[in-house]
């Protein structure tokens, strides 16, 4: 499947923040236009991301062998709960000063294409991009590339969130002419326990972007060296591992959790230019805690956040994809927006596990190197493995 460069959308933000009384205050802007806030409730919010993540683990485990038997019905609970928190999204609770009824039409009067970006506190740990604002109803009957699905706001929007705390300057890396670095922090015996199940040539090209050759990167001590011998260069940390939502493993006794993570890989002074994009290739690593989770570790300055699962991942599937999205990225030049919006349609639907929560414009090579990506198997179809990550 070929998906071409779309073209430059105009981005609107909703601001999320946390306000006393189990409220969230919404406010939207188009860079030109801000409205006024209104305040939604916190617990409905969360409690809809619940059941979201929850019908997500429902689809990997219908497609851990590649046998997806109620992949539609699946899919329609997923709708039908995504439709629920668009809904929780506009409700309007008391203390609002805008009617959010104003926000859904503006929105809809857009001539344009359009991008929405959330920006929220570190503690709101919410999977936007899994919205739908259609009617869940008619997808009853819908074949996995029904159109229908295009009312989930990651194909209609190109949904991303961010921290507020990531700083704008990362804003473009065009105007940097920087190459990303790759650290890859990889389970090497995972990786050789499922070789059989991928395509000869794709494990070739897997091993060569992870740096098989090298010594692995597999301890802090080791992982701490790297990040410091990249001095002020831009970079990528691929971590694919065992994981949850608030640490990923680094070998079979070692860890490296939220704190550690703030701690051991902060950028120096002398590299205050530099950024870095962090990809947690494993189970539910964007689901976060009540007080803390990866958004928060990973806006720290320099970083422009992370692409996380929302649930378990099954193990061949994240390998397969969280490759494809390195080669889209460094051989496109393409934007993290954009290369997602790739990865996503064409091995769609499981990858509605993923959801980025970093800076969308962030880019591992300065320039456009090409205005399509090409993919021939969705790793739907594919063993996905009989385990998760």
């Amino acid at each position: 499947m070929e998906y071409r460069l779309d073209s430059a959308r105009k981005v609107i933000r909703a601001s999320i923040t946390n306000v006393d009384g189990g409220k969230f205050k919404v406010v939207w802007d188009d860079g030109e236009l801000q409205f006024s806030p209104y305040l939604i409730d916190s617990d409905m919010i969360n409690g809809y991301a619940n059941e979201l993540r929850m019908s997500l683990r429902h689809l990997v485990e219908d497609g851990m062998n590649c046998e997806f038997h109620n992949q539609e019905r699946i899919i329609n609970e997923i709708a039908v709960n995504g439709r629920k928190l668009f809904d929780a999204l506009f409700y309007k609770d008391h203390g609002s000063i805008e009617d959010p009824e104003v926000i859904l039409e503006w929105i809809a009067n857009f001539t344009e294409d359009i991008r929405i970006v959330f920006v929220v506190d570190g503690f709101i740990h919410v999977p936007w991009h899994l919205i739908f604002d259609g009617n869940p109803s008619e997808l009853s009957d819908a074949e996995i590339d029904d159109e229908g699905y295009n009312s989930f706001w990651c194909k209609k929007f190109q949904v991303t969130c961010q921290s507020r705390m990531i700083s704008p300057r990362i804003s473009d890396t065009r105007s940097d002419d920087k190459f990303c670095d790759l650290i890859p922090i990889c389970d090497r015996v995972e990786i050789e326990s499922n070789a059989a199940h991928i395509p000869s040539d794709e494990l070739e090209r897997i091993k060569a972007r992870i740096k098989w050759q090298e010594p692995p990167t597999s301890s802090l001590s080791q992982l701490q060296k790297t990040w410091e011998t990249c001095s002020s260069q831009n970079r990528i940390l691929y971590f694919y591992s065992h994981a949850n939502g608030s640490q990923i493993a680094l070998n079979d006794t070692e860890s490296i959790d939220i704190k550690g993570f703030k701690r051991n890989l902060r950028f120096k002074e002398g590299a205050k230019n530099s950024s870095a994009l962090t990809i947690l290739n494993g189970c539910s690593t964007a689901v976060g805690a009540e007080t803390k989770g990866f958004i928060e570790a990973t806006s720290m300055p320099g970083h422009c956040g992370f692409i996380g699962t929302e649930t378990d991942i099954p193990i061949v599937y994240a390998l397969r994809f969280g490759n494809a999205l390195l080669e889209c990225l460094y051989e496109t030049g393409w934007p993290l927006y954009e290369a997602m919006s790739a990865l996503r349609l064409q091995n769609w639907p499981m990858s509605l596990v993923y959801g980025v929560y970093a800076h969308a414009h962030f880019q591992a090579q300065p320039t456009t190197l090409s205005e399509s990506w090409t993919q021939e198997d969705n790793f739907c179809n594919g063993p996905a493995g009989g385990q998760v990550i």
